[in-house]
C-alpha cells in the first residue's frame, strides 16, 4: 500500500485529478497566502486536496503511472489497482481508517458515508516549492502612542470644515464672471450707439466697421477695359526669350501687308524647324484619328503647346509632346517630363 500511497502523491504535484477507480478522485484547488490573525502565522499559496466519491471511473492516469514507474505492463498495473481498492473497502467496512501516505486520511462516518481529511503540512503547488509557514509576533502599541493617537482623532473630529472657504472662492469666482459679463455687453451696446449716432441714415448690418465713417471716400475712377493682345505663337522650350523696351507709350500703326509678311515668314520658320525633327517624344498610339485627335487636345491643355499627331509605316495615329532634332535633346526633354510625373517614349522617324 505505501507503494500506491507514493504514486497518488506524485500525480497531484501534476495534476488537478487523481482517480482511483471503483474508490474515488482526489481532487486539488489553488489556495491563496493568508494571514491567520489569531494564530499570527503567514501561509504561501498552496493545493488544496478534497476527495470525490463519485469519481469512480478509470480514466487510464494512474494506472500508467503505475506501469512506467514499476515497469510493468497496463494490465497488471490494472490487477495491482483492483487489490489495493478491494483492500481498502475492507478495512473501511471493518471501520479501521486508511492513511494515504503525504495525502490524507479515508474513514467511514456514524451514517456509512466515506469521510477524507487531507494533510496540511503537504503543499502540492510547485510554484510554492521551499516556502514554509511563518510565524511572526504582532506589534503591541504602548499606552501613550494609544493616548496620542485617541487626542488626534478628537482633536480631528473637532476641527471645523473647510468647505467654507471653498464655498466662498466659488460665489466669488462667479460673481467675477457676471461681472465681467456685464461689463463686455455695455461696451458692445455703447459701441453700436456711437455708431449710429455718427451716422444715423447709413446704418445697417453690414456697416458696423468703426473705422469705415471717419475715412474719406475716394472718387470712384472708371476702370479702363484692358486690351487684348493678339494670339501669337509660342516658341519652342529651347529658345529663350528676349526683353524688348518700348519708349513711345502711343500705340504704333502697323500695315496689314508688314502684319501678314511676318506671319508667313514665322509658318515657313515653323514648318522648316518641323521638318528638321527626326526624334519625337510619344504620349500615344492610336488606331482611330478621333481618339489621337482627343490626346492632343488634352495635352495641350496640360500646357504642351507643341503637341501634334504624327504616322508611322503601320498607320498608327501617335500623339507626341513635341519633336527634337537631335537624340540627345529628346533624352533631355524625357527626364525631365519624367520628373514631372510624365510617361513617354522616344520615337525616331
Amino acid at each position: 500500500m505505501p507503494t500506491f500511497d507514493k504514486h497518488i502523491s506524485e500525480l497531484l504535484y501534476d495534476h488537478q485529478c487523481v482517480i482511483v477507480p471503483e474508490l474515488g478522485g482526489f481532487l486539488t484547488s489553488y489556495s491563496h497566502s493568508h494571514i491567520h490573525p489569531t494564530q499570527h502565522t503567514l501561509s504561501p499559496p498552496s493545493k488544496k486536496v478534497g476527495f470525490n466519491v463519485f469519481l469512480k471511473q478509470n480514466d487510464g492516469l494512474l494506472a500508467n503511472h503505475i506501469s512506467q514507474q514499476d515497469h510493468i505492463t497496463y494490465p497488471q498495473a490494472i490487477r495491482e489497482i483492483e487489490e489495493y481498492v478491494e483492500l481498502c473497502h475492507r478495512d473501511l467496512n471493518a471501520g479501521k481508517k486508511i492513511i494515504i501516505e503525504k495525502v490524507g486520511t479515508l474513514k467511514r462516518d456514524v451514517e456509512r458515508n466515506l469521510q477524507f481529511e487531507p494533510f496540511k503540512n503537504i503543499n502540492y503547488l510547485k510554484d510554492s516549492f521551499g516556502l514554509s509557514q511563518i510565524q511572526f509576533m504582532p506589534v503591541l502599541h504602548s499606552d501613550f502612542e494609544q493616548e496620542v493617537e485617541k487626542q488626534l482623532r478628537d482633536f480631528i473630529s473637532l476641527r471645523p470644515s473647510q468647505s467654507q472657504p471653498r464655498n466662498a472662492f466659488a460665489r466669488k469666482k462667479i460673481r467675477l464672471n457676471m461681472v465681467n459679463t456685464l461689463l463686455l455687453t455695455g461696451s458692445v451696446l455703447w459701441f453700436m450707439l456711437n455708431i449710429y449716432i455718427v451716422a444715423p441714415a447709413k446704418i445697417n448690418l453690414a456697416s458696423l466697421n468703426p473705422f469705415s465713417f471717419y475715412t474719406k471716400q475716394q472718387p470712384i475712377t472708371p476702370v479702363a477695359p484692358a486690351i487684348t493682345k493678339s494670339e501669337i505663337y509660342t516658341q519652342p522650350a529651347t529658345a529663350k526669350t528676349e526683353t524688348v523696351f518700348v519708349k513711345q507709350t502711343t500705340p504704333i500703326a502697323i500695315s496689314i501687308q508688314s502684319a501678314a509678311s511676318s506671319m508667313s515668314k514665322l509658318d515657313k520658320a515653323v514648318s522648316k524647324k518641323t521638318s528638321s525633327q527626326n526624334f519625337f517624344i510619344i504620349a500615344g498610339a492610336f488606331k482611330t484619328a478621333a481618339n489621337a485627335a482627343k490626346k492632343e487636345t488634352e495635352l495641350k491643355r496640360q500646357g504642351f503647346l507643341n503637341a501634334h499627331i504624327i504616322e508611322n509605316s503601320e498607320g498608327l495615329k501617335l500623339v507626341c509632346y513635341e519633336g527634337f532634332a537631335s537624340r540627345e535633346e529628346a533624352f533631355t526633354e524625357l527626364n525631365r517630363m519624367k520628373a514631372l510625373n510624365k510617361e513617354g517614349w522616344i520615337f525616331p522617324r
